[in-house]
């Protein structure tokens, strides 16, 4: 009878389940790599999906808004908000001054001089809240000058109406 050699028994089954285990160890990798790339991929055609519906939303708002947003808001609308929007942005002074109608090809062109009194941070609020407010204007000229701590401003806007014809 021959005699078992259990020493080299242990390294061949020793090998065995490391040349099974490094296999699947690799094989998994490879998978989780693979798995990682699909997830990629997979997020990014959610994302161009959602940023073309966004985009699609916001151009049929803005078609929108140039649609209605010319006709519905008038200069004195405009004039109106103004001191609301001053004393939210914390302006200390704000003289309004209208400079007069013009006619511009389709629109009628209301000019402005704004004269704030108050510091930098409240005044770069309020022209903020000036461009976000849905009014269609265009701030054409804006001078500064900084005296004892208050920043004194002078904006012109232009603000634009459509011209109905009918």
């Amino acid at each position: 009878m021959k005699r078992i050699n259990i020493p080299f028994i242990i390294i061949i089954t020793s090998a065995l389940w490391l040349v099974f285990f490094t296999y699947n160890f690799i094989n998994y990798q490879t998978i989780n790599a693979e798995l990682i790339e699909l997830q990629q991929i997979i997020s990014d055609v959610e994302n161009k999906n959602y940023y073309e519906k966004s985009l699609q939303n916001l151009q049929i708002e803005y078609d929108s808004l140039g649609q209605t947003g010319f006709v519905k808001k008038s200069s004195s609308e405009f004039i109106a908000t103004l001191p609301k929007i001053a004393e939210m942005t914390g302006i200390q002074k704000l003289n309004i001054n209208n400079k007069g109608i013009k006619n511009e090809l389709q629109y009628e062109v209301t000019e402005l001089a704004l004269i704030l009194t108050s510091s930098f941070p409240n005044i770069a609020n309020f022209i903020d809240a000036l461009e976000m407010s849905g009014f269609p204007i265009q701030i054409s000229k804006t001078e500064m000058e900084y005296v004892n701590n208050n920043l004194t401003t002078t904006l012109e806007v232009r603000v634009f109406k459509k011209i109905i014809e009918e």
